[in-house]
């Protein structure tokens, strides 16, 4: 895929949490951003700047007809921001890139395991791992369903014949 790649971004002051590839493909622009999103005992100082900077990237993204796919570690649960509104209270202000990420239509596709329960993406330490959150994400806006009307969610396999421990906690 390198040959498509035609453009590396970074944010100066936040470059070890922000990389976006721009890739021209045959008929289509493809930008794929990776973050690390900050905590939320962040985001009066700094998060809050990491937001906006990412939902301005996204916006200017958008603007040149890019189809885009955010993924990485977003610091934050977007089924707990949904609760906020079941209880029909407004989330707190940290929440500004899923709200934003959401209210533009983009798809937050997760996997869930027999009993119909989110796999987790983040374990609290200890003995045994215990599932606290999901955390990890990876959105796509809606128009790319319509593209390729396609779309699966697997678990490795080398997890499901593992005798590895830490493996057989996922999705328990």
């Amino acid at each position: 895929v390198h040959k498509y790649l035609q453009k590396v971004h970074r944010f100066n002051r936040f470059q070890n949490r922000f990389i976006a590839l721009d890739f021209f493909l045959p008929g289509k622009k493809l930008k794929i951003i990776n973050i690390y999103n900050l905590q939320k005992r962040n985001y009066p100082s700094e998060g809050k700047v990491f937001a906006q900077q990412v939902i301005e990237h996204i916006k200017q993204a958008e603007a040149q007809n890019f189809q885009i796919i955010i993924l990485g570690d977003f610091n934050l649960n977007p089924s707990k921001y949904h609760s906020y509104f079941a209880k029909e209270r407004n989330p707190p202000t940290y929440y500004a890139l899923i709200e934003f990420l959401d209210e533009h239509n983009y798809i937050d596709q997760f996997p869930k395991d027999a009993d119909d329960k989110e796999y987790a993406t983040f374990y609290v330490p200890g003995s045994p791992l215990t599932p606290a959150s999901r955390i990890d994400l990876v959105w796509y806006p809606d128009a790319l369903i319509e593209q390729y009307r396609f779309s699966q969610v697997w678990q490795p396999p080398c997890t499901l014949l593992s005798t590895d421990t830490e493996f057989s906690q996922i999705g328990r």
